[in-house]
């Protein structure tokens, strides 16, 4: 029903058999033969002795078959499936001299649901089918198989916000603050050579040699230190 919706199958347009329907989506021939008599029920389709079934051509003229097939669509959408036809045109010689080369046209439907991480609902997607080793094999003298391998490709785009940078301010310079060249600090307790080092922006071995301290370990609580500033690299 959804292929006709869609317009694969169009008015008057003659279905593929029950038997090539079975075996093509590998279900129970009864399974096929119920739908079609609930499409023939529901005047979708209609069938004519020793040839087939064929698309009404008001198909859809009951408004609760057409909601019934929109809905069919939305939900393989939702759902994330992949759902198409193969246009296959089959080549053979027929034993009429005056149709000694004929053209058999058949649709063959194909479905898949595809698994797409990070997808979601809202997101635009893009598909593209290619039919590739396809093979043709002739069963009998009226039924022949056809084969192929469907690839799929799916581009998933989502709209998502974000900030971005549209003008740059420049701000003025900031003066440096002046501070003197020189220091006297008073050690605290607990405080290393390293700590006061930092904390002026100087290197230990600069306090060492300023101060006349041999023994660095000797620094005690109280001392009064001379620091030179500008001195670490």
């Amino acid at each position: 029903m959804r292929l006709i919706q869609l317009g694969v199958f169009r008015p008057n347009e003659q279905l593929p058999s029950i038997r090539a329907l079975s075996r093509e989506l590998n279900l129970n021939i009864n399974t096929v033969k119920h739908a079609f008599m609930d499409l023939e029920a529901d005047g979708v389709i209609y069938s004519m002795p020793g040839k087939g079934s064929y698309v009404n051509e008001n198909a859809f003229a009951n408004t609760r078959i057409k909601e019934k097939a929109l809905e069919e669509i939305r939900t393989a959408v939702s759902s994330g499936q992949s759902k198409g036809v193969l246009q296959a045109e089959i080549l053979y010689l027929s034993a009429d001299d005056d149709e000694a080369v004929c053209v058999l046209k058949r649709g063959i439907p194909f479905q898949q649901t595809v698994e797409v991480r990070g997808a979601k609902a809202g997101d635009t997607a893009c598909v593209r089918s290619t039919a590739e080793q396809v093979d043709f094999r002739l069963m009998t003298e009226t039924e022949g198989e056809l084969r192929a391998q469907i690839l799929l490709e799916i581009l998933v785009t989502a709209m998502e916000e974000t900030e971005v940078v549209t003008d740059l301010l420049e701000m003025p310079e900031e003066t440096p603050e002046k501070r003197p060249s020189a220091v006297i600090c008073v050690v605290q307790d607990g405080e290393s050579l390293w700590d006061i080092a930092k904390k002026y922006r100087t290197t230990p071995e600069r306090i060492l040699m300023v101060n006349d301290i041999e023994n660095p370990e000797r620094l005690f609580s109280g001392q009064k230190l001379l620091i030179l500033r500008g001195g670490r690299k």
